[in-house]
This record gives C-alpha cells, sequence and structure tokens, in this order.
C-alpha cells in the first residue's frame, strides 16, 4: 500500500519552519494532532502558550480544541511528575510516551519541560484558539492603526436588510429608466429584485471569477437593438415568402395539430412587433428555428423509405423554408447578454456598494473582517502590520484547511510562509498570493495546515477547492496523517476499494486518493446480526438514468 509523501506522527516527528501541509481523512486525529503539536512547541521550543495560534472554523471547535489541548498538557504534566513510572494497573498514553523519549533525545530534561507547561497551564484562559473571523476582528481591532480600521465598528451577523436594500436600491437605478421593451427583457426572466439576486447570490465574493465575461448594460441593449433591427428588416423583405411555405405546409398536414391550431396567432405577433414595434417581445420568438421546426412536423408525414430516414426527410423539408435562422440567432443571444449583463452589474454593486453602505454605519460582516485584514495586510501600512502580528505568533495550525478560501489563504500565507534561513542570512522577498504584490516576511515560523481536501469538493460548504491546490503547490514539506483510530478494519479497507474502483474518483487529478491504514485491530468489534457477521459495506451502481441526457442521476431521482 503506498502512503504518500510523509505520513505524520505529531508526538514524534521532526517539526520544520516554513509551510507544512498536513492532509488528513476522517477519523485520523486531526485534533488530536494539533493538541500534540501545541505541546511540543511548548515543551521543546519553548513558545509561550501566548505565541501560538490555533484557528478553526466554528466557535464549538474553538472550545473542543482549547479542552482538548489542556486536557493534553495537563496529562503531559501528570507523566513527567510521576516519578515512580505509572501506577499499579494505569497504562501510559503511547502517544506521550513517544513524546517523553523525544524529550531525552532533544536533550531536554523533565524538569524544564515540566516548568513550561506549569506555566502553559496557567496561560491557558489566553491561548490564542480562535474562528477564522475571531481572529480578523481581533487583529482589526488591536492593529487599528496600522490596519486602518475604525476603533468602534460593529460587528453584524445579520446583513440581508442592508443586502435588500442595495439590491433594490440596483433595481430601481438600472432597471426603471429602461424603455419598456428593454425592461420586459429583464422582467421575462426575473419579477423583481430579489428573483434577480437568487440568479447571482454567492457570486459576488471578492476574487471570484465569472464566465463567461459580460459586456455592460449599455453596449448589451445597444446590440440588442442592432440585432433586433436586422430581424425586422429580414421579416420586411422575406416573410410573406416564408409564410406562403407556411401555409402550404398546413394544408398537407406536414405540421402536428398544435402548431397549426396556434400558428396564425403566432404569425399574428411577430409581424405585429417587428413591423411596427411593441412593449415586451413575443414569447413564441425561438419557434422560427430549425429546432422547433423539426419538433412541431408531423412524423406520419416523413416516414423513412427510400433510403432516407424520417429525420433526413425532415431537415430535407426545414432545408427548403427561409427562415432567418442567423438573425433570429442573433436576437436571441443578445437578450441573454442583455441578462448577463444586468446580473454582473449586480454582482459588481454587492462587491462594492455593499462594503460602502456598511462602512457608512461603522458596521462590518464576518466576510468584511477577512477582507478587511486582507487589505490591509496588503496596503502601503501592510508591512508594519505584518511585523507586528508576525512577532506576536511564533507557530500557526490552522484547523479544518480545506475550507479556507482564497483570501484567508492570503492572510494566512502572508504573516506566516516565512522560509528558514541558513546562518543571519535576510529574509527573502516572497511573493504574495495576490498577483503584483511583494511583501517581506519574516523568517522563522511554523505554519501547518491541517485539512482534507476531500471534504473541499462540495460547493455547499463554502469551500474553495482552488486554494487548497495553490497552497499545497506552495508547501515547503507535505505531510499525511494515513491511520484511522475510529473505523475497524474491514470497513477502512471496503472504502479504500470502493474509492479505488476508478481513477480520479473525486474527478480532479489534483485530488488523488490515498488508501487509509487502521490504527484499530479486527479485534476491536464486529457488526452482527443474531451472531452471524454482516459485511460492513454494501453497495449498488446503477444503470444510466432514463430520461437523462447525459445518462446521469439526479441526487434526488437516485
Amino acid at each position: 500500500m503506498t502512503i504518500p509523501r510523509q505520513t505524520f506522527d505529531a508526538a514524534t516527528a521532526d517539526l520544520h519552519q516554513g509551510v507544512n501541509l498536513v492532509e488528513a481523512s476522517a477519523g485520523t486525529g486531526k485534533t488530536f494532532a494539533i493538541a500534540m503539536l501545541v505541546l511540543r512547541f511548548v515543551t521543546e521550543f519553548g513558545f509561550p502558550l501566548q505565541n501560538i495560534l490555533v484557528v478553526t472554523f466554528t466557535k464549538a471547535a474553538t472550545e473542543e480544541l482549547k479542552e482538548r489541548i489542556r486536557a493534553r498538557l495537563a496529562s503531559a504534566r501528570e507523566l513527567l511528575a510521576a516519578s515512580q513510572g505509572p501506577a499499579a494497573g494505569q497504562r501510559t498514553d503511547p502517544a506521550l510516551a513517544s513524546w517523553r523519549s523525544g524529550l531525552a533525545t532533544r536533550g531536554i530534561p523533565d524538569r524544564l519541560a515540566r516548568q513550561r507547561l506549569e506555566m502553559a497551564l496557567l496561560d491557558m484562559d489566553l491561548a490564542p484558539v480562535f474562528t477564522i473571523h475571531g481572529f480578523c476582528q481581533r487583529m482589526l481591532q488591536e492593529q487599528a492603526l496600522e490596519s486602518g480600521q475604525l476603533f468602534d465598528f460593529e460587528l453584524i451577523k445579520d446583513i440581508s436588510a442592508h443586502q435588500s436594500q442595495v439590491v433594490e436600491d440596483y433595481w430601481r437605478q438600472h432597471i426603471y429608466p429602461l424603455s419598456p421593451l428593454h425592461c420586459s427583457l429583464i422582467t421575462s426572466n426575473f419579477s423583481g429584485p430579489a428573483e434577480l439576486y437568487k440568479s447571482v447570490r454567492g457570486a459576488a465574493k471578492k476574487g471570484a471569477r465569472i464566465e463567461p465575461p459580460a459586456p455592460t448594460p449599455e453596449d448589451a441593449l445597444a446590440l440588442f437593438d442592432r440585432s433586433l433591427s436586422r430581424l425586422s428588416d429580414w421579416w420586411q423583405h422575406r416573410a410573406a415568402t416564408l409564410h406562403s411555405r407556411l401555409q402550404e405546409a398546413l394544408g398537407e398536414g406536414k405540421f402536428t395539430k398544435g402548431l397549426t391550431d396556434k400558428l396564425a396567432d403566432w404569425w399574428q405577433q411577430l409581424d405585429t412587433f417587428l413591423c411596427n414595434g411593441g412593449l415586451q417581445l413575443p414569447e413564441n420568438m425561438n419557434f422560427l428555428t430549425s429546432c422547433r421546426i423539426m419538433e412541431a412536423l408531423n412524423g406520419h408525414k416523413f416516414r423513412s423509405g427510400g433510403g432516407q430516414s424520417s429525420d433526413d426527410k425532415k431537415r430535407a423539408f426545414i432545408a427548403t423554408l427561409p427562415l432567418p435562422e442567423q438573425e433570429l440567432a442573433a436576437v436571441l443571444q443578445a437578450w441573454s447578454d442583455v441578462t448577463l449583463a444586468f446580473r454582473m452589474g449586480l454582482v459588481r454593486e454587492l462587491a462594492t456598494g455593499l462594503g460602502q453602505t456598511l462602512r457608512r454605519r461603522n458596521l462590518l460582516s464576518f466576510d468584511d473582517l477577512v477582507l478587511q485584514l486582507e487589505e490591509a495586510l496588503l496596503s502601503q501600512q501592510g508591512p508594519a502590520l505584518r511585523q507586528i502580528i508576525g512577532k506576536r505568533y511564533q507557530a500557526a495550525m490552522i484547523d479544518e484547511f480545506q475550507d479556507t478560501d482564497d483570501s484567508q489563504y492570503t492572510i494566512f500565507s502572508t504573516l506566516f510562509a516565512g522560509r528558514k534561513q541558513a546562518g543571519n542570512a535576510p529574509a527573502p522577498s516572497v511573493e504574495s498570493v495576490r498577483e503584483g504584490h511583494r511583501a517581506t516576511i519574516g523568517a522563522g515560523h511554523f505554519l501547518y495546515l491541517i485539512g482534507d481536501p476531500k471534504q473541499a469538493i462540495y460547493t455547499f460548504r463554502g469551500a474553495d477547492i482552488y486554494s487548497y491546490f495553490k497552497a499545497r503547490e506552495q508547501a515547503d514539506i507535505h505531510l499525511n496523517l494515513a491511520r484511522n483510530f475510529r473505523s475497524h478494519p474491514d470497513l477502512l479497507e471496503a472504502v479504500n476499494q470502493l474509492f479505488q474502483l476508478r481513477d480520479n474518483a473525486f474527478a480532479a487529478a489534483e485530488l488523488p486518493y490515498f488508501p487509509v491504514i487502521a490504527a484499530k485491530s479486527a479485534d476491536d468489534g464486529q457488526l452482527l446480526d443474531n451472531g452471524r457477521k454482516m459485511p460492513v459495506m454494501v453497495y449498488c451502481q446503477l444503470d444510466t438514468a432514463p430520461d437523462s441526457k447525459n445518462g446521469r442521476w439526479s441526487s434526488s431521482r437516485a
């Protein structure tokens, strides 16, 4: 079984300055590893507890981490205090036993390690264990001058009311002044500002890349008018010929009853609109395309025969019709571009206008905390701010790193991604994650990025797998928590087999699946049914989905 890179044992492995990426899986002991690293930084390096930063993603996780760190430090102190060894019947934690052996190897006496632990436990309330937003808030408040942030800003959890105000203002300013026809291009898809916002929700995040690029609303409307004018010219000169051919085909029964009943009304609407103008586009704008005509043809009149299939005969008939394919396609594409342009206009307004609205009221959202600290670190005042924060922490551990987005990674890499230097050589100037910015980073930090990249593929989590890939490329050392302490070996074997059934199990070559090793033995439990051993995993594979264009199942149908 191949284990990627270096298998990481937090109790005994050499600890390195720079960026250490620790890839984990469920049950492999991420929280245990963090607590063990804090213990080692305190005892082996003599770092004060308040100089060891731990960042995670929820308040509940911060409380759990504090308790686990406290328990690990207390257990280590008790081990060192037991001069005669563990009491009868008491089993020494194997990880702590390995750690204590490492102290002797590194020349650190028990007395010194115990003193450091006593001090750390006294300082436990000062331990900097934060959520990402809590860390950003603390830095902005304590370094208000260097960050350019007001001292007394108010943090608000719910910005929906302010967000709705920005969306409604955008609708009033940009949709109300339009002509009735131009306005109908938007309202035919979105009944109001709330519906327009739903179509871009989540896209206004800083650094998000939107594809395809959108024109400005003014350019999109001008292109629509030109396209519509060309279609109108075509209609003036060729509609009569097309109408005659369609009427002839109707008389021969070549169309289904649905089109036969509607064609007269559809034609009248199009003729009135294209000849005289109108307040909104007819609903049947796209019915004069090859695809729509093909759908409306009566199959009984186009039976296969004479060496031709039914579809071949239908296509041959459609080729005789003078359809405005190019002109109509240009109008429909221009209509789509108008919609995209106004949606992207709202994205830009939310990205800038919402922040301005909140700042006028001296308010900050949770996302603003991250963006404000990132901007401050990359600003002209950034070097002073980076120096202050960099001196405060000697080691940093980022838990659940797979959930870190680009802005959050910029903060941690800018502050702590320094390189260890030989002798007294000065720290190098390293490129920031943000293009065009260069910053001198102090050397000597220990940065451990701990997470499970397999969890970052889920969009609903808000994770950014590409930020994780970027961190992986820039990491100095790649480590792996390969042993699962939670699950039975048989289950782990089944999971390993399942995810190795095909290459790229997670649909990305950059995210391979590495087998997990069982830390438990086969004697640690069995799944039984009336005394009979049951299989640990049963799975089935569905055939291609019926009535699906690509054969794929939706989650609800599956």
